[in-house]
Formats: structure tokens, sequence, C-alpha cells
């Protein structure tokens, strides 16, 4: 039973909830027909002897010649660079203001911090230049600097050095005035309640920073929109460190056809709910631009009705599963992903429900934006997430073994190591037909980053929800704090009814209380970690 309540929470706010939207329930999925088959066998009119769909297509069996042509017609001129972007770092409402906070960017050691006294995030590169100690170990001081606790050096917001201990006024003077005495700023700015952090180290009038001041980040234009004011509702954000690459994650929230068979239980019926589905391109792929899909269901979704479904791709850090009803309402959800270090990314998403033109949400969308508690939205949310997390980390260790391997300057094609065979795959195909030819293969990892991580049997420290979550978010430590706080009560509680009497009712009080406790401390639990087992999920 408090499984079953945990589940029906968790399908409130959820990173990926609004996968409901996704697939239908009632049917299995048909087999490809005859006519898709001949056609993605059938030399394309523009190739030779269907070299085409080996070079770019990768052996993905196309679900029409339009598609073959929109693939063959990607400009691979135009080049993606990783590093002349912004990337979502933290939601700061979550972080604590009064400590510095270690984080990693294409494997390059970085630290956020809060200048109280300007009221602004910084990022810096997690090194104290006097000896390369991290900053991310230091203190915030004050007066708005950053304390390196190795020897007391201080910095202020764009890195200066303003303070040396050992030496005298005369030689802290000349060395603070030194460039080497400064710490590595990166241009940052907060939006829409995230911390973003530009691509490419720099400080204040630094190209870096020029260039950064000429670029948005891909923010969630609805709560932008002047004409939605009133109507966009954001839901909390949820924020997770993942086990597997950044790669990974994107391919997974791009593939629909995943969603209710690996998050069978709280995304509909593994046996029944898979069916036929179509995905038509909206916008043709580009290099900055990314691209969209439209996705149309043969049966009517779990949600209901929809309009129109879309997925889009926009890199590097953003898929957007938007869904619109024919009362004018929307709904959105906004999946960011930033890559941390080989084998890891970063996972902030949350969901945001436009009311339509008559002031109401779509049926059924309103139970979706009840009130809850932000840190019960995070600690449910291992429930959705740990259910593929156990399959990605896997997958990616077993490509990398057969030599697919996500970093700049890699050739390798990831349709010679797989078998994309169903149309129902055009997201996964895409996406990775668009990292090959205009990303040059992959992230740019910093040099000297360690390789990808082995695989890991161990399911406990794959499902380590203190390390991914809880550790870096206030929010879930005061609740832990407090709960822990209440189990103690309820704890002792369950003594003093027999204490002061022997009756039924002494007795029934203290077993309430023990398992109000018992409760308490199991739930607790969540916030360390949660394991999932497909085979047991009935």
């Amino acid at each position: 039973m408090v499984r079953n309540i945990a589940i029906a929470c968790a399908l409130l706010h959820i990173s990926g909830v609004a996968c409901f939207s996704f697939l239908a329930p009632g049917v299995m999925r048909p087999a490809i027909s005859a006519r898709s088959n001949t056609l993605a066998r059938k030399p394309h009119p523009q190739t030779r002897s269907g070299i085409f769909m080996q070079s770019t297509v990768q052996d993905w069996i196309v679900d029409n010649e339009k598609d073959a042509d929109e693939l063959q017609s990607w400009d691979s001129r135009e080049k993606f660079n990783f590093k002349k972007q912004w990337y979502p770092l933290a939601a700061t409402e979550f972080l604590d203001k009064k400590k510095p906070h270690a984080i990693q960017l294409f494997g390059n050691d970085l630290v956020m911090w809060y200048d109280g006294t300007a009221d602004k995030w910084n990022v810096f590169q997690d090194a104290c230049p006097h000896r390369l100690a991290p900053l991310s170990e230091g203190r915030i001081e004050e007066d708005g600097t950053l304390l390196c606790s190795y020897h007391g050096w201080r910095f202020d917001s764009k890195g200066k050095c303003t303070q040396i201990p050992q030496a005298n006024e005369k030689q802290a003077n000349a060395l603070m005035s030194s460039k080497r005495a400064c710490a590595l700023p990166f241009p940052t700015m907060e939006a829409q309640g995230l911390l973003w952090v530009w691509g490419e180290q720099g400080e204040p009038g630094s190209d870096a920073a020029i260039e950064s001041a000429l670029k948005s980040p891909n923010l969630i234009s609805e709560l932008e929109d002047p004409e939605l004011k009133g109507r966009a509702q954001q839901l909390t954000w949820s924020v997770r460190d993942m086990p597997y690459g950044w790669d990974f994650f994107f391919e997974n929230v791009l593939d629909p056809a995943h969603v209710t068979v690996s998050h069978h239980g709280i995304v509909g019926n593994r046996y029944t709910s898979p069916s036929f589905f179509r995905m038509e391109t909206r916008r043709k792929a580009t290099a900055e631009g990314g691209f969209s899909h439209a996705i149309t269901f043969d049966k009517t979704p779990p949600l209901g009705e929809s309009s129109e479904t879309v997925q889009e791709f926009l890199p590097p850090t953003m898929v957007r599963i938007k869904s619109k009803y024919a009362n004018g309402c929307q709904s959105l959800l906004a999946l960011y992903a930033t890559p941390t270090k080989p084998g890891y990314v970063r996972h902030i998403g949350c969901q945001v429900l436009v009311k339509g033109d008559d002031g109401a949400l779509a049926p059924g969308l309103g139970f979706f934006a009840l009130p809850m508690p932000k840190w019960l939205n995070h600690v449910l949310a291992s429930l959705f997430l740990h259910q593929d997390m156990v399959l990605l980390h896997h997958q990616e260790k077993i490509l990398a073994n057969a030599g697919y391997h996500n970093m700049e300057g890699s050739t390798e094609r990831y349709g010679e190591k797989t078998c994309l065979l169903q149309p129902q795959d055009k997201g996964v195909a895409f996406f990775r037909n668009w990292l090959r030819v205009f990303a040059n293969g992959g992230i740019p990892w910093k040099e000297g980053t360690s390789a990808l991580p082995p695989r890991e049997f161990d399911k406990r420290k794959l499902f380590d929800v203190y390390n991914a979550h809880t550790k870096d978010c206030k929010v879930c430590q005061d609740a832990v704090k407090n709960l822990k706080i209440a189990r103690n009560v309820f704890l002792g509680l369950t003594f003093v009814p027999v204490a002061l009497s022997h009756g039924l009712v002494a007795l029934s009080s203290s077993l309430f209380f023990g398992l109000v406790a018992l409760g308490l401390h199991k739930f607790i639990k969540l916030f360390y970690v949660y394991e999932f087992e497909h085979a047991y999920n009935d």
C-alpha cells in the first residue's frame, strides 16, 4: 500500500511524468509492414546501390523516402562547437549558499559559489592558483570572497586575489596584482531558476565573456512568452547525477517506444500498452538548431487525446516534449542534460503546464498541478528514474566495448553496432547522426580526463541517491533532518503508553507509534538508496 501511494505521488511531478503522453495503452506493437521493409531495402534514387542507407542512415529502416531525402540533405559543412554554449549546472534554490559546491563539465573540475554581497553565483576552475588545492573545499566569507582553506588566499567574484595572509603588505600587493595569482572564472548567468555556465573559461572582458553575452541559453520559451503570463505554471525542478553518459540520456528521452516497457507500473503496462506510432520530421536538422519530430498515435494516449505532440532536440542541453490540446492547453516536459564526466550526466528537468484559452487545463492534467513538497518530489523521482538507469549504464559500457564511443573525433557508426530496424527508432537515429555529422562524433572531453569507468554490477552503488542528489540539495538535507526528528519522537512515544498503562488501548497506541516510526525510518532510506529490479516489478 505504501509503495502504491508513493508511486501515485511520484506521478505528480517527477521528471518523466509527461512521458504519459508518449504511448497509448491497449494494443501491442504490430510487426513492421512489408511496405516499410521494401522501402528500406530499395536503394534511394539519389544514391548508388544503397550506399546512402549505409553511410548516413546507419542501417536504420526509414519510414518513407521523405526521411531518406532529409537525412541525405543534412549539410555536413555546418559544425557544432560544444565549448561555445551555455550549460545548466544546478537549480539555485536547492544549493546551500554558505558553502562552495564541486561540479564538473567536460571532465573539467569546477566550483560553484555564492557571493552574498552581490547576490550572485559564480563558477571558477576548482583549483587555487597557489598550489592547486580544490576551492570547493574552501569557505565563503562574509565579505563575499571565496577563501582557499589550505593557505587562506581569498578571491573576489572576478577571480582577483584579494588576500595572501602570509605576505607582508608590500609583497601581498605585488603578488595579488599578478595574473598568475588569480582564480580562473567562467562566464555565468542565472535564468529561470538555473545557474548556467559557458563552456569556455574567461574572465570579464575576455573573448569567452563577449561570446557568451551574445548567445542565449536554451530557456523554456513558454515561461518567457508575455502572452502566456498567468497561464504557464512551472512545476518544481528535479536534479540528479546519473551513472551514464550525456548522449545516452538524450538517446533515451528521444525514444518514446521504451516508456511503457521500461516504466511498467508507473507509465502503462509492458504487455498491453506498447502501440504503433509515427514520427514525422517537423524541423530539419541543423548544427545549432537540432531537430524536431511530431508524434502521432494509432490509439488515444493515456492522458487523453491531444491535438499534437512534438519532441524537440535543442543542442547541446535540452529536449522538449510538448503536447497541445484542443482547448489550447499545453503540457511541456523540459529535460536538460549537462556532460559532467565520461559515464555520467547531470539531469535537470521540470514540467510546465499552460492553461487553455478557457483558463482550464485539459482533463487529467490538473492532477499534476496539485501542490507537493519539493523534497518529496525529489526523493520519489527515484521510482521513475531508476527504472531505466541500470539499462542505460550497462548499454553505454557494452557499446564502448563494441567500439562505439562518445568523444570528439570519434568516427564509429552507431548503426553498425545496433539494430535499428523500425521507424519508431527515428529519434535515436537522428540524434546519433546529428552527433556524427555536425558535432565531430561527440563531447570534447578535457585532455587527461579519465576513461569511461567499467560496468558497475553492485546495484546499490548504481542506485545511490545520496551522492547523486541528496548531498547537494539543501531542501532534501533539511527534510532528512526533520524526518529523523519525527522518527525519533514517534519511537520515544512507543514506550509511553505501556509505561503508563497495561491495557489494550495502551498496547494499540504503542503499536501505532512504533509502526509510524518504522515507516518514517524506511522512508528516510529513500534519500540514500532506492533499489529496483525489473524481474520483480510485476
